[in-house]
């Protein structure tokens, strides 16, 4: 198998050896203990790798011991994390300089900054730099990283959030939203919402998606993220239900977010697309700097879907590896630095069959083999 990478790379978070960008497709090296990989997850600018065997792998931006390691030297190539010996590790969410780690058994591992109470531990502890244990959740099913919060799914339905709320992204009751809270509180949601399923996180923004297709959204509306009229109101500091009908009266299975931006996977098979579009992010014609309303990407038919910051990546039911959004950097492996404003073939990946592919906030992923 075979990895490509491309995008930013400041911190040496393509793993290729070096700190320069990439604008197109590159092909670097990955460890063969990393292969298979089950998933790519990115951060603001660090990156790690979940193989099938359980096992983690990280590059990139360490300043706040983002990859859990047990220092704070950035990595240009992918490095085995061995704290977690004998454990197995099931998901990963990536925050700006945070990192969250499930493991089989439902135990939460945290390592980064927790400047605003990201990690869920007292802000006396301003970093961790090897992952730890959480000792305050047990029984943990998701989770989901924001720029500067986390969101947590519990195996009875509860979802937790910490870190920092000041544009309502924790969805706690308060008379003020607070822009640092590292104790984990419960998010209240409308009495009839269904059991939830997954949790997703944007800058600012964090939304939930039920077993019945519903999806539940608080924070952030500047950009229209909340399915109402951008800006109005700003932000939601309690969930907001926002029902199948949305979607054309069809259910959602699958939810994935950017910072300012979401996407639907439903159950047909369509992408909806709804925020901030200024950059391209939403893959489709959008007049205005964004669009509230969910409408789906046209011809859009994937097998695989993930978001970074502005940007997205998917593989679709034809094989072939399609990008769209925000291009500084190359993040979008264009070979320039034009944004794209709808889903465009990559077309190095047309003569490989493609494994995984991933997103950090401006750098993206690809692992293939030649078909």
């Amino acid at each position: 198998m075979d990895l490509y990478s491309w995008g930013a790379n400041s911190y040496g978070q393509l793993s290729a050896n070096h700190k320069d960008d990439i604008s197109y497709p590159c092909k670097v090296n990955i460890p063969t203990r990393c292969l298979p990989v089950k998933q790519i997850y990115g951060g603001g600018g660090h990156t790690i790798f979940l193989s099938a065997s359980g096992e983690i792998w990280s590059c990139g931006w360490n300043s706040k011991g983002q990859l859990g390691l047990g220092h704070k030297d950035d990595i240009q190539e992918l490095q085995l994390v061995p704290s977690l010996k004998s454990k197995s590790v099931k998901a990963v969410a990536c925050g700006w300089d945070f990192s969250l780690v499930l493991t089989d058994d439902k135990t939460l591992y945290i390592c980064g900054s927790n400047a605003f109470g990201q990690l869920g531990v007292p802000l006396e502890k301003s970093s961790i730099l090897s992952l730890e244990p959480s000792l305050s959740m047990k029984n943990v099913v998701d989770i989901a990283a924001g720029l500067r919060h986390s969101i947590i799914l519990t195996a009875n339905g509860d979802v937790m959030t910490f870190g920092n709320g000041k544009k309502g992204q924790l969805g706690q009751l308060c008379s003020k939203p607070v822009a640092k809270q590292p104790l984990p509180e419960k998010v209240t949601f409308p009495a009839d919402h269904a059991r939830i399923t997954q949790v997703v996180a944007g800058a600012y923004h964090s939304a939930a998606l039920t077993e019945s297709g519903e999806v539940l959204f608080w924070g952030c509306n500047k950009y229209g993220q909340g399915t109402q009229s951008a800006g109005d109101p700003i932000q939601y500091n309690t969930s907001l239900m926002i029902r199948s009908g949305t979607f054309d009266g069809k259910k959602v299975v699958k939810l994935f977010s950017g910072w300012t931006h979401l996407l639907a996977l439903t159950e047909d098979g369509l992408v909806y697309s709804w925020g901030r579009a200024d950059y391209g992010q939403l893959g489709r014609l959008v007049t205005d700097p964004c669009d509230p309303k969910p409408r789906p990407i046209p011809g859009l038919k994937v097998t695989q879907l993930c978001c970074g910051s502005e940007h997205n990546l998917a593989t679709l039911e034809s094989g072939n590896v399609v990008s769209w959004g925000w291009n500084e950097h190359g993040i979008c492996g264009t070979g320039n630095e034009e944004n794209v404003p709808k889903p465009e073939v990559i077309s190095v990946f047309k003569d490989f069959d493609v494994i995984n592919i991933g997103c950090g906030g401006g750098h993206s992923f690809v692992v293939c083999k030649r078909s």
